[in-house]
């Protein structure tokens, strides 16, 4: 594998890191998420309300489209999982509207038991409540599109046609989105974590690589970013000293099993000598050399 590869997926791996710390950064959106998350089980788990929101889907797409499930291991999902949850409200909230006792019924079912059937309809009716409220649509929209940025660059950096100068590009994108968020404690926070991410990259490559691009140059630098010739010189440089050291690592890689078996020959081809030479004086001391010998 070629050190630009690595350098790509070490970029992966920071991309990844970003997301998980959004959650950290952003308290509000991990109750959110949360809130989302268990709304999500609770349609899905429950057949006959799952089936009372779907028809509410009929109504008003004229199609059904199917609830997605986050996976705890991949943090890419619960961008998908909240999309489509802000992508269903309409139906949602017109099903709670209008048939918010056959939801409620549904839930109940045929539970006979008086308090097991109170505690059903005060599940059904909380999570009605939380449908039918316009902040948490408000705040899940807002989760979806702080999302979108970080678990789109994360989807391209996994193509095999991702460029350096492009992650660059996306990497920057995602810096200057949190760097505008509406609320400070969050963009400070991110924007912290983000530059924590970029000087753990191998960062000569992806400045090299997007100034040697001849659609864009220098042209996406500031003046703070104090690009001139000596600057980009010493980025040459550093780039070329990453690569003749990877070269070198892969050779002496490649190389090592030769390099091993002929000292282990060497060492083989000395003990025999030693052997030879201690058998020639063992003779000696016990016997006596002819003189021609």
């Amino acid at each position: 594998m070629s050190s630009t590869h690595h350098i790509l997926i070490s970029e992966i791996k920071q991309f990844q890191l970003i997301l998980g710390e959004y959650f950290a950064v952003n308290r509000e959106a991990a109750e959110m998420a949360e809130e989302a998350t268990d709304l999500i089980g609770w349609v899905l788990n429950h057949g006959r309300v799952h089936s009372v929101f779907n028809a509410s889907q009929v109504e008003v797409f004229g199609k059904v489209l199917a609830f997605l499930v986050a996976n705890l291991t991949r943090w890419g999902t619960h961008f998908y999982a909240f999309d489509r949850l802000d992508e269903l409200k309409d139906p949602m909230r017109q099903a709670v509207i209008s048939r918010r006792q056959d939801i409620i019924s549904a839930q109940v079912g045929a539970e006979k038991n008086r308090q097991k059937r109170q505690k059903l309809e005060d599940d059904a009716n909380t999570h009605c409540e939380l449908i039918d409220d316009g902040s948490f649509w408000r705040r899940l929209k807002a989760i979806v599109d702080d999302l979108e940025p970080i678990c789109l660059g994360i989807n391209m950096n996994q193509t095999d046609a991702m460029r350096p100068d492009q992650a660059l590009l996306t990497f920057a994108g995602i810096f200057s989105y949190f760097q505008k968020h509406s609320k400070p404690t969050v963009a400070a926070g991110m924007t912290t974590r983000i530059e924590k991410c970029w000087k753990a990259l191998d960062q000569p490559m992806f400045v090299l690589a997007l100034v040697l691009n001849p659609f864009e140059g220098i042209s996406r630098f500031r003046d703070k970013a104090a690009i001139s010739p000596f600057t980009l010189n010493t980025v040459m440089l550093d780039v070329s000293l990453l690569f003749y050291s990877s070269r070198l690592r892969l050779m002496f890689v490649m190389f090592r099993p030769t390099a091993t078996c002929v000292l282990d020959l060497r060492r083989s081809h000395v003990l025999k000598m030693k052997r030879k030479n201690t058998m020639i004086q063992d003779y000696g001391r016990n016997e006596k050399f002819p003189k021609h010998f």
